[in-house]
């Protein structure tokens, strides 16, 4: 089964954003094994990523992906670590390997509902359901 970790800064405090999150980790119950990791800040975050073999941040500087070229990047690997930055988005020297939904900068509490959405698309995608049209 796929797994996909997820380290992040900073709490999610919007109740919206949080119901987003659990209907579409509820959705991917079955196909695919979602790690949140909450941190503080980038000193935590530079020492878990220090544990990493290979992650990609999400960065607006980073490769852009369409919703089936993104899928096909999550089953190349079993494993994947994917990185969000907190208010003032990750620093410099960590920033590897990026992936990018659009030059504009969203909140960090925005992001990760847009990456759970795009990870779900791309199980759906895989699965050739008709959930991406």
């Amino acid at each position: 089964m796929l797994t996909v970790k997820i380290i992040y800064i900073g709490k999610t405090k919007e109740s919206w954003i949080l119901e987003g999150l659990k209907e579409f980790e509820k959705r991917l119950r079955g196909d695919l094994t979602l790690e949140w990791v909450l941190l503080k800040n980038d000193k935590e975050l530079e020492a878990s990523l220090a544990q990493e073999s290979t992650y990609a941040c999400l960065d607006p500087s980073g490769d852009m992906y369409t919703s089936p070229s993104f899928s096909n990047y999550l089953f190349k690997k079993m494993r994947h670590t994917l990185v969000i930055g907190g208010p003032e988005g990750i620093p410099h020297h960590l920033k590897k390997n990026c992936i990018s939904f659009s030059q504009m900068t969203f909140t960090h509490q925005m992001i990760r509902l847009l990456l759970i959405e795009q990870i779900y698309r791309g199980v759906q995608i895989y699965k050739n359901t008709p959930y991406h049209k």
